[in-house]
């Protein structure tokens, strides 16, 4: 694969699902400790143009004074960094794939008795890290303090299953709900950092912190006003500025709760740096951004990508990860990028996709060495009508086959009403 015509294409918007790129040049940049940090360079109004196109003030995740150490981040690394550059392109290969192996994640069915139990605590999370976000947030607008100690203890909780296929992350993947959209994101912000550190091997105490900078770092939306939050079209100047200053709201509140919240409140501050410095507030680069930012800010640009918000659709999953590759990879980690992919992968659990041959299935097993070809159920055939039998296909078996692009809930109600 040469890099850099993979670059020239995702920057000549020639990539499709068929390339993604990453400049060598990153690899230069590493240091004796720290992993390799990208440094090609985004530019602000790329950043800009990307976040404003989303939300008008897109959420883009933060960690600031949550020491840590960086040495384990590459201990588990499940696909090799330069595979991202031909993940989606060898779909369309006529030799056969090499067969698969490795860990893989597969989607929880209809579970009966102590299977049922166990995913049915696993999603109460997510409805106690909602509860409790949302109790912060009313009691911001009053002017009240709250606890940070539900914060810690709904981290636990979800460190508790570091399993791809987690009922739990797949509940942050698919949950999607304008209503409340802020509190959503915190809480599938904090599930996506956490899992990201788990896969990359980060200790609990450390880990702990940055989930729950992570389900806070944006409190200081909660100062805003409703009308500013979802309007659904370009905000003005001023409310633009008044947007972007979300994360010193977020660390003046969270500083206010004494010493535990001084490092979740560093955390905020940092929110929308970068490594490559195309960041703000405070324009920091390399290694003065945290690596609990980068994760946070990662898992944060993916989730809002993935979601509906007021001033657009959400993306399908191979398009978020193409939309980061292609505007903001720079300011993030490969290994993290690498790691986001392999934990998550390009058509996640219990998503649908379409076929070459237009047939529609769902996606029941995910592998992080080959995240573009899954195992499938189809469940709708070459002409877009429901099956009788559902049957099973394991795209790293076939030559012939490889999916064209995701199908949205919206368009399988369509083939259902059809």
């Amino acid at each position: 694969v040469r890099f850099s015509q993979l670059k020239e294409d995702i920057t000549k918007g020639r990539t499709g699902f068929d390339k993604m790129g990453f400049d060598q040049a990153d690899s230069r940049q590493a240091d004796s400790r720290q992993t390799s940090s990208a440094k090609t360079g985004l530019a602000k109004t790329s950043l800009a143009k990307t976040s404003s196109a989303k939300t008008g003030f897109h959420p883009s995740g933060a960690d600031a004074g949550l020491a840590g150490d960086a040495g384990n981040e590459d201990a588990r690394k499940s696909v090799r960094f330069r595979d991202l550059a031909a993940l989606a392109g060898d779909g369309r290969r006529r030799r056969r794939p090499p067969a698969a192996s490795g860990p893989k994640a597969v989607a929880p069915e209809a579970a009966e008795g102590p299977a049922a139990s166990a995913a049915g605590e696993r999603l109460a999370i997510y409805d106690a890290a909602f509860s409790y976000l949302r109790g912060v947030y009313e009691k911001v607008r009053r002017q009240e303090s709250f606890d940070l100690a539900g914060a810690f203890h709904i981290v636990r909780r979800i460190a508790g299953d570091a399993s791809r296929e987690d009922p739990l992350l797949v509940r942050a993947i698919h949950h999607d709900s304008l209503k409340d959209y802020p509190i959503y994101h915190g809480v599938n912000t904090a599930i996506f950092s956490v899992k990201l550190a788990l896969s990359l091997g980060w200790k609990p105490d450390r880990t702990e912190s940055m989930g729950a900078a992570a389900l806070l770092h944006d409190v200081g939306m909660a100062e805003l006003p409703e009308a500013l939050i979802y309007k659904a079209e370009p905000l003005s100047r001023s409310e633009a500025q008044m947007a972007r200053a979300r994360p010193e709201r977020s660390h003046r509140i969270l500083s206010a709760m004494g010493e535990e919240g001084l490092p979740l409140a560093e955390c905020a501050l940092r929110v929308h740096e970068r490594v490559d410095g195309g960041g703000y507030p405070g324009g920091l680069a390399g290694d003065d951004v945290p690596p609990c930012a980068r994760i946070i800010g990662l898992a944060d640009m993916y989730e809002a990508l993935i979601h509906t918000r007021p001033q657009g659709e959400r993306h399908d999953y191979a398009q978020a990860i193409r939309e980061i590759l292609k505007t903001a990879k720079g300011g993030f980690q490969k290994e993290h990028i690498r790691a986001l992919v392999s934990l998550i992968s390009m058509f996640p659990l219990e998503s649908w996709v379409r076929l070459n041959s237009n047939a529609i299935g769902r996606v029941i097993e995910t592998r992080p060495e080959n995240p573009m070809r899954p195992r499938l159920r189809l469940e709708y055939d070459v002409n877009s009508r429901p099956v009788a039998e559902p049957r099973e296909v394991d795209l790293a078996d076939q030559s012939t086959l490889f999916i064209t692009g995701s199908v949205s809930e919206r368009e399988l109600r369509s083939l259902d009403a059809a």
